[in-house]
């Protein structure tokens, strides 16, 4: 039981810093997704044992989604102005 909350911790806290570096505009994309996967493991861990650190799970899912869509939304305009760029 207690390798279980010390492996749920150290994930979580993981997950968080995944989640910042993963704000980085497109190099940021592969921090997002270990961030994501982590988060994901430890809301099913978090089921069935007490997660002291759950505030840092929901708060790199949060910043993991911010990440993603800002990398997205970067990407887009990149391809858009290069479209029209070329036209």
């Amino acid at each position: 039981m207690n390798s279980i909350r010390v492996e749920l911790l150290q994930r979580s806290l993981r997950a968080h810093e995944f989640a910042w570096c993963g704000l980085i505009p497109v190099i940021g994309l592969p921090f997002v997704v270990a961030a994501w996967v982590n988060a994901m493991i430890c809301l099913r861990i978090q089921r069935q044992h007490p997660n002291p650190a759950r505030r840092y799970v929901y708060s790199a899912l949060v910043l993991s989604i911010a990440g993603g869509s800002l990398s997205l939304i970067i990407g887009i305009a990149v391809v858009v102005r290069l479209i029209t760029q070329l036209s």
